[in-house]
């Protein structure tokens, strides 16, 4: 099973997000499965002159190996015009992969799980709602502990559901 977190504060945040959900379809197997969870609206951060962003998690079983998916969420974010000029700048789209299989990665192109998810209320709210018993291979921290370990107020704010 794959979870990625997905992200956008450009364009048409609500489009990019619901045709990246049909972009990772494809790395899915079988190709139909795929769970979407509630849609946040969250505050940037790191560089916070930016507009909000729009915030869900995915989740979908897939064959392919981290090095390999990881490419393919690039590959993803640059069909959606991504630039990478301000670190944690405003973006047409974000694809972070935070899980795999309790598969553990530690190289220079990519971290599984995310070093970050557990800091970061952008993911663990989608997180929690869409895999509320959901536990991180290192830590053994169900995903509601590690969201109610940060600090209550986030600015995070569920939207309507997509469509």
């Amino acid at each position: 099973m794959a979870v990625v977190a997905v992200g956008s504060n450009m364009g048409n945040p609500m489009f990019n997000l619901q045709k990246s959900a049909t972009a990772l379809k494809k790395l899915s197997f079988p190709r139909y499965i795929l769970q979407k969870s509630p849609l946040f609206k969250t505050p940037p951060v790191g560089y916070t002159q930016q507009q909000d962003f729009l915030n869900a998690v995915y989740c979908f079983k897939t064959k392919l190996p981290p090095l390999f998916l990881m490419k393919k969420l690039h590959q993803i974010e640059q069909k959606f015009q991504r630039k990478r000029d301000i670190h944690w700048g405003p973006r047409t789209l974000d694809l972070d992969l935070i899980y795999l299989s309790q598969t553990i990665v530690n190289s220079s192109y990519v971290d599984i799980p995310h070093p970050r998810m557990q800091e970061r209320a952008f993911v663990l709210m989608p997180l929690y709602r869409l895999l509320p018993r959901f536990q991180h291979p290192e830590t053994r921290l169900r995903s509601g502990d590690m969201l109610a370990a940060l600090p209550p107020e986030s600015g995070i704010h569920q939207c309507p559901p997509m469509s």
